[in-house]
């Protein structure tokens, strides 16, 4: 939790206090983030306010990125766990790594969380849903875009029809992954 509140410290409070208010107070409000601290900030946000499953498109599981959420996934397939909920995550890339670690955590907790990769889904953004309400989409971006820490997008805490589509879209790919 410490490096979570360091990188709050990290955010201009005004940016907190608009995302803390879309949370308190259920609103359909488009959050734009710009930066890789924005972008982990909403996600930890949107996997912590998670009850019943959380759906991933990533291109891969081992970047700065990974590093700073797979706490809260952990978290959260605990908190899954007696609820029955799912974390599903498909990585769009063949041959993209994943976190050793993580790996191992996710092999010894299937029935909570599951991996598959994709052949091919090119041209997708990456995303996180959850509960059917709540998401947040990256715009397109290269890996320099990872290195210089430069991701956009725009996350929402209720917006059932925009995950709705999210949604639609991830059981498409699961559905045809064979792994």
């Amino acid at each position: 939790m410490a490096d979570q509140d360091n990188q709050v410290d990290s955010i201009d409070k005004e940016y907190v206090a608009i995302v803390e208010e879309a949370i308190k107070n259920n609103l359909n409000l488009d959050i734009p983030n710009s930066t890789l601290n924005h972008a982990v900030f909403l996600s930890q946000k949107l996997i912590r306010e998670s009850r019943t499953h959380i759906k991933i498109l990533t291109g891969e599981l081992d970047s700065a990125y990974y590093d700073r959420v797979k706490d809260d996934l952990r978290d959260a397939v605990t908190r899954f766990c007696p609820t029955k909920g799912k974390i599903m995550i498909i990585i769009w890339e063949k041959d993209a790594p994943v976190n050793r670690e993580f790996q191992e955590f996710v092999n010894s907790n299937r029935d909570t969380i599951e991996i598959k990769v994709a052949n091919q889904t090119d041209g997708l953004s990456h995303f996180l849903v959850s509960d059917s309400k709540r998401y947040r989409l990256e715009e397109p971006h290269s890996k320099q875009d990872l290195i210089d820490e430069n991701i956009k997008g725009t996350a929402n805490f209720n917006n059932p029809e925009i995950a709705s589509i999210l949604e639609q879209n991830f059981d498409k790919i699961w559905s045809t992954i064979t792994n």
